[in-house]
């Protein structure tokens, strides 16, 4: 009931992205919009919000450059599969809507990661465990007319309230959870190193990373847009065959990774073992299976 009540607060509040006065973009920046995506939740119905209408959401918003959650070093390659379903997905479709992906990720190493778990503050840590517990009880009322508009809206000031307020940045909590705002600052300068050319650039990652994502835009001097729906929910859909056939490939390379036949450093074996991206990759395929759109 406690962070029930904290939600319901913070969902009253506008969302704030920053705390200091924004400067003002250079006329030389390219336009910047933000898009947060569901991750295993785009494979729910009942959320409204599906990889066809990700792709109707990109089609409106008609990008140069999509900067996705894959990091370069694992692009098309064996931990590929280790990154959300949705970022390869996007990345096969992107020549069909006349854009460029470019993978943009970064992520600490693991073992960094696992002693700031066993060291972080308990009080901290058990107020962002139970905020993130009733954070998705909530979300699974918040998906009419689709999950997109409580990722957009509302989502954000309690993504930035755990972030800023409760874990605070280069702290111990900061780093168990993956050192966030290192995180985003990467993120933000490998698709800014990518962008040459590029007048409208889409950064597609999980909607909890747009705040601290609008945050480094800032400090650059450029003011991003948050992405407002520009798609009617049109259920389930489709995938292309050539989605599948990636999905399948990265389900078998992190398959082969656990069972020890392909060899990867212990950093990224460590990473596959203690994530659930077999378990989604398993799910991505399931509910598209007999679903392929040629599209």
């Amino acid at each position: 009931m406690k962070w029930a009540v904290v939600l319901a607060t913070l969902w009253l509040c506008p969302y704030l992205p920053a705390q200091t006065p924004q400067p003002q973009p250079a006329p030389s920046h390219p336009e910047v919009i933000l898009l947060g995506t569901a991750h295993e939740l785009h494979f729910k119905p009942e959320s409204h919000y599906s990889l066809p209408d990700l792709r109707s959401e990109l089609e409106a918003l008609h990008p140069n450059l999509i900067c996705g959650e894959i990091e370069p070093e694992a692009y098309q390659g064996p931990m590929e599969g280790y990154f959300p379903p949705e970022a390869a997905y996007i990345a096969e479709i992107a020549p069909m809507l006349h854009a460029r992906f470019a993978p943009t990720d970064w992520r600490i190493a693991k073992a960094w990661q696992s002693r700031a778990e066993q060291m972080q503050p308990k009080e901290v840590k058990d107020k962002i465990d139970a905020l993130t517990e009733e954070q998705a009880r909530q979300m699974q009322s918040q998906t009419n007319p689709s999950l997109f508009d409580f990722l957009h809206t509302r989502n954000l000031a309690v993504a930035d309230y755990q972030f800023e307020q409760l874990a605070g940045e280069n702290t111990v909590s900061d780093i168990a959870l993956g050192a966030w705002h290192e995180r985003n600052r990467r993120i933000v300068e490998n698709c800014l190193d990518a962008s040459a050319g590029a007048a409208r650039i889409v950064f597609v990652y999980g909607a909890g990373h747009i705040p601290q994502l609008q945050r480094q835009l800032a400090a650059r001097g450029i003011i991003a847009q948050i992405a407002t729906r520009q798609f009617v929910p049109s259920g389930l859909g489709g995938v292309p065959p050539s989605v599948m056939a990636r999905w399948q490939r990265n389900l078998d390379n992190l398959r082969r990774i656990l069972d020890g036949s392909l060899v990867v450093s212990r950093d990224s074996f460590d990473k596959v073992k203690d994530s659930h991206r077999v378990q989604d990759l398993e799910l991505a395929l399931k509910t598209y299976l007999n679903r392929t759109d040629t599209k």
